[in-house]
C-alpha cells in the first residue's frame, strides 16, 4: 500500500522476539518490515528503485513498531520513541501490482494496521497506551 497517492504509509505492529531473520511485512519492491532476534528493519523503495532502510534494537519480547513516510521523511518508531530518521526529499515510494505479504505464520502477531495518514507521536503514543501489552 503506498497511500493517497502513492505518498503516505504508516504501519503499527507488535511481534515477539523468537526466531531470526522473519519477514514481518512485505510488498516486493516497495517496502518491507523484517526482524530478528535483537534488530527490526524497515526498508523503503522509491520509484528510481533505491532502497532506504531504517534499523532499531528491539527492547523487550513483545515490540511496538511504527513507520511512517510523508514525503519528505521516513520514521522508525520502536515502544513510541523515535529511534531512526531519514530525510528522502519529496520521494515516492515505488508502486507494484505485487501482493502484500503478511508472513511467516509461525510468528506471534497481536495487531497489525496500515493507515493512509501520518500519525503525529501524540497519536502514536496514545495507540500505544490504548493497546498496552502484557
Amino acid at each position: 500500500y503506498g497511500g493517497v497517492n502513492n505518498d503516505l504509509y504508516q504501519c503499527i505492529i507488535r511481534i515477539p522476539l523468537i526466531e531470526t531473520n522473519q519477514t514481518i511485512l512485505s510488498k516486493q519492491g516497495s517496502y518491507s518490515i523484517i526482524a530478528n532476534k535483537t534488530k527490526v528493519f524497515v526498508t523503503f523503495t522509491d520509484s528510481a528503485t533505491v532502497q532506504y532502510t531504517l534499523s532499531a534494537d528491539l527492547e523487550n519480547n513483545w515490540n511496538h513498531i511504527v513507520t511512517t513516510y510523508d514525503k519528505t521523511t521516513m520514521n522508525l518508531y520502536l515502544n513510541i520513541n523515535l529511534k531512526a530518521s531519514i530525510p528522502l526529499g519529496s520521494k515516492q515510494i515505488k508502486v507494484t501490482t505485487n501482493k502484500l505479504y503478511f508472513g511467516p505464520y509461525n510468528a506471534y502477531y497481536d495487531e497489525f494496521s496500515l493507515s493512509a495518514a501520518i500519525l503525529s507521536p501524540a497519536k502514536i503514543t496514545q495507540n500505544y497506551f490504548y493497546h498496552q501489552f502484557s
